[in-house]
């Protein structure tokens, strides 16, 4: 099968071998997946660094390194890392299609069926995908597979939302209107709050009234005119919560952030930005800084992401499966869309 590998700086279309049902498992014939400029980019300028450069930015890939020289001695490990260098690294995270074989262990779909499916791990830009189960969601039948394959996006801006808990007529701030924030914005109208959006982008404030936005700000680099409104709009009080889907490596974007709340206010991290806070904004105002982890509860742990061990719906309401599955029911009842015309932060493939 065909599949885009990043290899040494460039991506590269290669073929390569099908993957092998296995019995918590299902294969998807891909009919869109889903590229995040922002991610994806960042992932081939890495490919192409130098090893050391690579362990500079990684720290943890170097932990990683080490346990493996521990475990299995320097030149397997060596000649490991050689080889998946020269292999090439799949790309993706986000896709949608269509079920063509269902493991012995897997009983909420079938072959036929049309899913969504998360995780870098396995979601790749690819023909055919391998996906375990808690890592895919049947799509409701309203919903175009096109638009489902923004599944993983959808999940993040919801677990973002999870975390800063709003309540009725509450008024957040969403700083960053790309595709997290435009969703963001849209979850937090359906919540009944006030939301105001700052962008450097024109065209993404022109895209977030489309969308009914009540207050959309062009964002400046003091960020003291910005303060001024919306505390104008807050009746003097300042925001109840801020959540940053932006992507920036400077460490403004998130002490402005601090600078938008009230009192006792919340601040949500979902995007990638510099984290140099600054003490006396969380301080002054006694803030809860809080970061949203990806889909949700079970990202990044084995147990429930590849071997499919589920947390009681009791003691953990949202996990990273029904966050997805939420994200769909939210598209199949028209609360949230995918805004196409925000070309600049997210591309879909349509695979034949």
């Amino acid at each position: 099968m065909k599949q885009l590998l990043v290899k040494q700086g460039q991506v590269i279309l290669e073929e390569v071998p099908s993957p092998q049902l296995l019995p918590k498992t299902i294969l998807v014939q891909v009919q869109n997946s889903c590229v995040s400029i922002g991610t994806e980019l960042s992932s081939l300028s890495s490919s192409g660094s130098p090893l050391w450069v690579q362990a500079w930015k990684y720290p943890e890939k170097v932990r990683k390194v080490f346990g493996n020289i521990k475990e299995n001695g320097f030149e397997s490990t060596l000649t490991k890392i050689k080889g998946k260098m020269q292999d090439g690294t799949p790309i993706g995270y986000s896709a949608a299609g269509i079920v063509v074989d269902v493991g012995a262990e897997i009983t909420k779909v079938q072959i036929g069926d049309r899913v969504a499916c998360a995780g870098s791990q396995c979601t790749h830009h690819a023909e055919v995908i391998r996906v375990p189960e808690n890592l895919f969601v049947k799509i409701p039948g309203k919903v175009e597979t096109e638009t489902a394959a923004t599944v993983a996006m959808g999940s993040i801006a919801l677990q973002g939302l999870r975390r800063a808990h709003p309540t009725l007529g509450e008024v957040f701030v969403v700083m960053g209107l790309g595709l997290l924030g435009q969703l963001t914005v849209q979850m937090l109208k359906v919540n009944g709050c006030r939301v105001i959006g700052v962008d450097l982008d024109p065209d993404r404030l022109e895209a977030a009234k489309e969308i009914g936005i009540d207050v959309a700000l062009l964002a400046d680099t003091s960020s003291e005119n910005n303060a001024m409104e919306i505390f104008r709009r807050t009746a003097g009080n300042g925001a109840d919560g801020v959540i940053v889907t932006a992507s920036s490596v400077s460490n403004a974007v998130i002490n402005q952030a601090c600078t938008f709340c009230r009192k006792k206010g919340r601040v949500v991290l979902v995007g990638d930005v510099g984290l140099h806070l600054n003490r006396a904004d969380l301080y002054q105002k006694e803030l809860d800084f809080l970061i949203s982890t990806s889909y949700g509860p079970g990202r990044y742990e084995q147990l429930y992401e590849e071997q499919g061990l589920d947390y009681p719906l009791g003691y953990v309401r949202w996990t990273e499966n029904r966050n997805m599955m939420e994200y769909l029911r939210l598209l199949e009842e028209d609360l949230v869309s995918y805004l196409q015309r925000l070309g600049s932060s997210i591309h879909l493939i349509r695979h034949r």
